[in-house]
């Protein structure tokens, strides 16, 4: 609710480099997904001692991507668009985080180990 509303209220990204591009937000979320594989993966071969695979759908483009920065937290950004992975697409309201080696999702799940 609080991403729609800045969202909403903003004027975008100050300028545009400092907003993700659609590849960029692929990038991120490809990244994050890669890590909760690894992670389901991980669990699954630890409570099991069958042999056990994840797969986890990645995402293969963005579109309708919306950012503003947020104004208290630089560098990052809240965005919107329409992620689209193997045979689905799903509107998504996420943050990202800019780092040094590019961008990143904001992870809400608070996983431990990481």
């Amino acid at each position: 609710m609080l991403v729609a509303m800045v969202l909403a209220a903003g004027s975008g990204c100050a300028a545009p480099v400092s907003c993700p591009s659609p590849q960029d937000v692929v990038a991120a979320f490809n990244a994050f997904e890669g890590d909760l594989e690894w992670d389901l993966q991980a669990d699954a071969s630890r409570e099991s001692d069958d042999v056990v695979s994840v797969a986890v759908h990645r995402t293969r483009r963005v579109t309708d991507l919306r950012c503003t920065t947020v104004e208290a937290e630089q560098p990052t950004v809240a965005c919107r668009g329409v992620l689209h992975r193997m045979s689905s697409r799903s509107r998504q309201n996420f943050r990202l985080i800019r780092t040094a080696d590019g961008w990143r999702l904001e992870d809400h799940l608070n996983r431990t180990g990481t």
